[in-house]
C-alpha cells in the first residue's frame, strides 16, 4: 500500500481496477466507458453506505430513547 494513499484511496483504485479490467479492455473507449461505469458504482456504494449508517443511528437513538422521540 502507498503511504501517499489513504485506505478509502487504496479501496476506490483497488475497487476499480478490479471493474475495468474484469476482460480485456477492447480500445480507449471502451476503457474510458469502463472507467466511468466503475466509478458510478463506486459512488453508488458509497452513497449507500453512508445512508445505512444514518438508519442504524436512528435505530440506536430510537432504542436508547425506548421509543420514544430523539433527536439525532
Amino acid at each position: 500500500m502507498s503511504p501517499d494513499l489513504t485506505p478509502l484511496e487504496f479501496y476506490v483504485w483497488g475497487y476499480m481496477k478490479s471493474e475495468v479490467y474484469k476482460t480485456v479492455v477492447g480500445d480507449e473507449n471502451d476503457l474510458r466507458n469502463r472507467i466511468v461505469e466503475a466509478a458510478n458504482k463506486v459512488k453508488n456504494k458509497l452513497s449507500f453506505q453512508v445512508n445505512v449508517r444514518a438508519v442504524r443511528k436512528r435505530a440506536r437513538a430510537f432504542v436508547r430513547e425506548n421509543g420514544g422521540q430523539f433527536i439525532t
